[in-house]
């Protein structure tokens, strides 16, 4: 009976482990000298399991990020990371604050963590993505374009590109969420309509059909279909592409994650995930 014993001991041991693997785990990184933290949810069902970057916006942090992901990474399997920025905001080089005025390192931690996650747990190497809103998809721009690391698709809610960027050399299928009524980052581009994110700004901010338009070149879109157009967005997607291009224009909406609670909103986290897990590296 004793080993009947300590094997239900080892068991249960086994068994609250993998519970604790199920809630966020916070984990430190060194890049460039400077202690880097990230918060990773390793909610995996199977081997190798698809891994989601996410990037929090300016003022914001991992935590809260993380917590718009859960649910559905315990219902789809996923492994999310959420890095947290230095003193709240991204080096996205048109913007924002104290990060982009001391050049921090983000893109640097950003592979740095990647390389650390994949060392740790089993990623599907084919299906790694990246999702950054406001500042944070401001940043997942720079990523894409800048080929930083190998994502299969990614997703910006509420950002902006910039005049004086690299612009993107490979397809690289994207959607894009943005509030029509955003005063934080107006569509219409130029500086903020918020005054302390305007000095935040060293560059203006490009229109969002601007950025479009560039995806639309470097995806090879020839031609774009409304596909839906409701009292709450209107959604387009391009065709005849390299690489798929799609676009929510949340009617009502400002500078928001939108949920299903929102009067006149989407579930942005499922709609990101639904177009995510459609395309493989």
């Amino acid at each position: 009976m004793r080993w009947f014993s300590l094997f239900v001991g080892c068991l249960g041991w086994g068994l609250s482990f993998y519970a604790a693997a199920q809630q966020p785990i916070e984990q430190h990184i060194l890049v460039q000298g400077i202690q880097r933290q990230y918060l990773i949810l390793d909610a995996h069902h199977q081997k190798p399991a698809p891994l989601v970057v996410v990037l929090h916006g300016g003022g914001g942090n991992a935590s809260r990020m993380l917590q718009r992901w859960q649910a559905v990474a315990q219902r789809e399997g996923l492994i999310v990371v959420a890095p947290n920025a230095q003193k709240a905001t991204w080096n996205a080089l048109g913007c924002c604050g104290d990060a982009q005025q001391q050049q921090s390192a983000d893109t640097a931690f950003i592979q740095a963590m990647l390389k650390e996650v994949e060392q740790r747990t089993s990623v599907d190497q084919h299906r790694i993505y990246v999702v950054g809103f406001s500042n944070g998809g401001m940043l997942t721009y720079q990523l894409i374009a800048q080929q930083q690391a190998p994502f299969a698709a990614a997703a910006v809610v509420s950002a902006a590109m910039f005049p004086v960027q690299p612009q993107p050399q490979t397809a690289m299928p994207l959607l894009i969420v943005h509030g029509m009524q955003d005063r934080v980052v107006p569509i219409q581009g130029g500086k903020s309509q918020v005054r302390f994110v305007a000095r935040a700004q060293t560059q203006a901010f490009l229109p969002l059909n601007q950025t479009i338009e560039i995806w639309k070149k470097t995806n090879q879109c020839q031609a774009k279909d409304l596909k839906s157009n409701t009292v709450a967005f209107e959604f387009w997607q391009y065709r005849a592409c390299k690489a798929d291009l799609q676009v929510y224009l949340l009617k009502s909406q400002g500078h928001t994650w939108s949920t299903v609670e929102d009067a006149d909103g989407i579930d942005t986290t499922q709609v990101v995930w639904d177009f995510l897990k459609q395309h493989h590296y």
